[in-house]
């Protein structure tokens, strides 16, 4: 579904037309969005991203997408240990070996590179923003696309009028469908295993 056939399906979904008058698109739109981010997780969206450098002191800026990370390559071999405490990096060692999260969208390496060499960093992503009206929610299988206005966005207009009801009743399908929506990506995304027999 597009981003306006969303917008329509919220607005027939809500049915009275007082509720339809009380969102407009670009409230619609934002909604939308708080949506795929909440499916985030259930997603798992991975990315690789090659072409991250650290600054002089060693910091690297992290892509807008960024949910958290997996895994950090440096010169094409070293595989990064995460550490948690500054007190447990190899400062002065002369040799990147780890990196720390500095804030929620940047990275400390450790220790300092004193040489460009290649950084690869593989990171869970939140899914794509929708803005223009003929975007599609591409990172949901598309029979979960209809529950977006449904049941997330619709839930959240309840809320804002005080039918607590309702809201709760669309929320808990909600939490539901991301329950279902794991297990499905889970199941598309997970390697195939062949089982077929040799007949002799």
């Amino acid at each position: 579904m597009t981003l306006m056939e969303l917008y329509e399906r919220l607005l027939w979904s809500l049915e009275d037309t007082a509720l339809q008058e009380a969102v407009p698109f670009y409230i619609a739109v934002d909604l939308f969005n708080d949506a795929l981010y909440d499916l985030a997780d259930a997603l798992y969206i991975v990315k690789c991203n090659g072409s991250l450098a650290p600054d002089g002191g060693g910091v690297v800026v992290l892509p807008e997408d960024f949910m958290y990370m997996e895994r950090v390559r440096w010169d094409g071999c070293v595989d990064l240990t995460p550490i948690h405490d500054v007190n447990d990096a190899a400062i002065g060692s002369g040799e990147v070996k780890q990196y720390m999260m500095h804030g929620l969208r940047a990275m400390q390496l450790y220790d300092t590179p004193v040489e460009a060499k290649k950084l690869e960093v593989w990171y869970k992503a939140y899914p794509a923003k929708l803005v223009n009206e003929s975007d599609v929610p591409a990172s949901v299988p598309p029979e979960y696309h209809e529950s977006i206005p449904t049941l997330y966005a619709k839930a959240q207009v309840m809320k804002r009028f005080g039918d607590l009801n309702a809201y709760n009743a669309l929320i808990g399908a909600w939490t539901a469908l991301k329950r279902d929506l794991r297990s499905v990506v889970r199941a598309r995304t997970s390697p195939a295993v062949w089982t077929g027999r040799f007949e002799w």
